[in-house]
């Protein structure tokens, strides 16, 4: 399993890349930067859905890192501090496309056209079309939380990180992140009890039906596919077991429903990195922070 803040070497080796990069090292900064996008990437994925507006973020956030790097002064984990820049981007940035209301009704409201769509229908659909309506619909319904409960929940449930940890990133205690968690939970899974076949098998949604539906109205594209080909493995990969053999918890059912889901690493990356360091006006100002500090 990957970690996530608590390894203490590679803190260490965080706070030497910040050092040095601060003192003029542009690799090291490209080091600090790549060591961490992928993480900001996949989060903002699970936040606004279309890797179009999860880039946006990602390089938004990644910019905003850059430039208070000199900031960071040591006293905490550098990654509890880099993704607190995340958590709080994320909050207060304006809504994305996936954020509004009718978006949310295109992911919800099919059960009249899902009961009409037949079996004959349905041939000809590939796995990665179908795997694609799958993580766009379960992320789609990630919307009927609010933002601060979706964060709460991708931290806890998806993510899987433990509770002190993301408390401290949401700058709460341990016991109300819990009680938050909890809401987000059962405001999710009353949600999709109601919609995902998936969860319930009585909802008339299946998976194919909705990618055929989904490929008519244009929500899917047959030859152009926003997940494919974009990862070796998954969430849950990187997410340790900690359920014992047939007693799974109504929350794991869920959880696993989203730690399916493939870990994106996107094309456009390397662009966009060599983009904001290839930034002179972003790099002088990086400089000229380190020269205010001393």
């Amino acid at each position: 399993m990957t970690t996530f803040i608590n390894n203490t070497s590679e803190n260490h080796t965080d706070i030497d890349l910040v050092q040095s990069a601060l003192a003029g090292d542009r690799k090291a900064l490209e080091r600090l930067v790549r060591r961490h996008q992928g993480f900001i990437y996949n989060l903002s994925l699970k936040l606004v859905l279309y890797p179009p507006d999860a880039e946006d973020v990602t390089q938004d956030v990644l910019i905003k890192v850059i430039t208070h790097l000199s900031r960071f002064q040591g006293q905490s984990n550098f990654r509890t501090w880099l993704y607190r820049i995340v958590m709080n981007h994320f909050l207060d940035m304006k809504k994305r496309k996936a954020e509004h209301v009718e978006s949310l009704s295109r992911f919800a409201n099919d059960g009249e056209a899902l009961l009409a769509v037949n079996a004959t229908d349905e041939d000809g659909l590939s796995e990665e079309q179908i795997a694609e309506t799958q993580v766009m619909c379960t992320v789609g319904m990630l919307m009927c939380l609010s933002r601060e409960q979706r964060l709460v929940y991708v931290l806890g449930d998806v993510f899987a990180i433990d509770h002190n940890t993301a408390s401290e990133l949401l700058s709460t205690t341990p016991e109300a992140y819990r009680q938050q968690l909890t809401r987000a939970r059962k405001d999710l899974y009353s949600f999709i009890n109601k919609k995902c076949g998936l969860v319930n098998p009585a909802n008339p949604c299946r998976c194919s039906k909705k990618t055929k539906l989904w490929i008519e109205r244009g929500f899917v594209a047959k030859d152009t596919l926003l997940f494919k080909g974009q990862y070796t493995e998954r969430i849950r990969d990187h997410v340790e077991a900690n359920i014992a053999s047939g007693a799974l918890m109504v929350k794991d059912v869920y959880a696993d429903l989203y730690q399916s889901h493939p870990i994106l690493n996107a094309k456009s990356m390397d662009t966009l990195i060599e983009k904001i360091l290839g930034n002179n006006d972003l790099m002088r100002l990086l400089h000229l922070h380190d020269e205010q500090k001393q």
